[in-house]
């Protein structure tokens, strides 16, 4: 499915731009793979800011407590703006790429 974008930056000539859903999804999940590993010597394996031993598991639980962007920032001065939305966006394409099959019993 494409959506139909009316905006004069697209194109001059009919303001017309059509992008597919491939394509804006790209945008949802660019550079989290530069912001987040994934290594068995580090927290067994669960994704990790890089550079640090925060799980994204823990950055988006203090997200869900209420915590804002600035107290994390402020809490865990090594972190950017830029590793916390990383972690959304690794959330983000974790849930997307989910799968739930129904058991028959």
């Amino acid at each position: 499915m494409a959506r139909i974008f009316d905006d004069e930056a697209l194109h001059d000539e009919d303001r017309l731009c059509i992008i597919s859903e491939d394509e804006q999804m790209k945008g949802v999940n660019m550079g989290w793979e530069d912001r987040i590993a994934i290594d068995p010597a580090v927290l067994v394996g669960k994704p990790v800011v890089k550079g640090t031993r925060l799980a994204v598991e823990f950055i988006i639980d203090l997200l869900a407590q209420g915590w804002s962007e600035a107290q994390i920032l402020d809490n865990y001065p090594g972190l950017t703006s830029e590793d916390v939305h990383a972690c959304l966006s690794y959330a983000s394409a974790a849930l997307r790429d989910e799968k739930v099959y129904p058991l028959q019993v």
